[in-house]
């Protein structure tokens, strides 16, 4: 009699969650994209952040943002569409719905990145900048994932209905705000800045920045926090050009160096290649990296601030 064999549910399970990593890292790399003079004037006129009012007290040592009602599904972004998926899917929709207290929970309430990536792609492939998007949405505004629907990397479309247009309106872009994240005080005016956004909210902003990804390192990480990830960034890339999104900080986080100095806080980092890359999408970026740019090794390897934006809805 021919005997079958059947694995434990629990090693199918693991094949899987293995493969599902495997496809995840084997993302094509994409070339940091031209600062255009179009670009160049967008960033330009960026305004500098400033806290509306002094903060009340200590800031906490820890805070998520990506654990509120207001920030969506981490993503699995199509084709070199990060920056879109950092700013629009992520940046834009949080905002927009911390402004109106409701959930992101349904397709009504998230924002299409590849909506505002079909205007800013050339049609093709390619990446781009997080407040192009940004822009985008200050001038037209931005259409919901409900009405805009999906697409794919290699299938660029449009959406149609007049009224899908006429909604996308209704939601805007305030201001561009830009964080310089290269010393001290920088760090200390973002960390406010997620906190409480400088208004002394119960939640603060979220921002967009750039790195390369190609080759770092997010390692596993078993040491002291507050958030509780398991994944944290050791060594930065040389190569391909990719946007991320900080959702919050920890100052408890610790770790040594491959130089044998300790370094001790870090922001939260989102992705844009799905849930089962990193933990739970997620992973620490330590703080040394921005404020000890002596580390940096490539032009652009890690970018010298941050973008946020406030809302409004008409």
């Amino acid at each position: 009699m021919k005997r079958t064999y059947l694995l434990p549910a629990a090693f199918v399970l693991l094949g899987i969650f293995m493969l599902q990593t495997a496809f995840a890292q084997r993302r094509p790399l994409y070339p940091a994209p031209k600062l255009t003079p179009r670009v160049a004037a967008i960033r330009a006129a960026r305004t500098p952040w400033q806290p509306v009012r002094p903060a009340a007290g200590q800031l906490p040592a820890a805070v998520d943002n990506s654990q509120t009602a207001f920030f969506p599904p981490v993503i699995d972004q199509q084709g070199g569409s990060c920056a879109q998926a950092s700013a629009i899917g992520y940046v834009f929709t949080y905002e927009v719905n911390r402004l109106l207290r409701r959930s992101a929970a349904g397709a009504d309430n998230r924002f299409s990145y590849l909506f505002a990536w079909n205007f800013l792609n050339g049609g093709a492939d390619e990446g781009g900048f997080a407040e192009e998007g940004f822009f985008l949405a200050q001038r037209f505004g931005m259409m919901t994932e409900a009405d805009f629907g999906t697409a794919l990397a290699t299938q660029f479309k449009w959406a149609s209905g007049f009224e899908k247009y006429l909604n996308a309106q209704r939601y805007l872009v305030e201001h561009i705000y830009t964080f310089p994240a290269t010393d001290e005080a920088g760090l200390a005016a973002i960390r406010r800045y997620l906190a409480d956004g400088g208004t002394g909210a119960p939640e603060g902003g979220i921002l967009s920045f750039s790195t390369y990804s190609g080759n770092w390192l997010v390692a596993p990480y078993d040491g002291p926090s507050l958030t509780g990830y398991r994944r944290l960034l050791t060594r930065l890339a040389s190569e391909g050009a990719h946007a991320l999104t900080i959702v919050g900080y920890d100052d408890t986080v610790a770790y040594t160096d491959a130089a044998g100095q300790r370094r001790e806080g870090a922001f939260i980092v989102v992705n844009t290649w799905g849930s089962a890359m990193h933990d739970r999408g997620r992973f620490y970026l330590p703080y040394h990296f921005f404020t000890d740019r002596s580390a940096l090794t490539f032009p652009g390897q890690l970018g010298e601030d941050m973008t946020g934006v406030s809302v409004r809805t008409a």
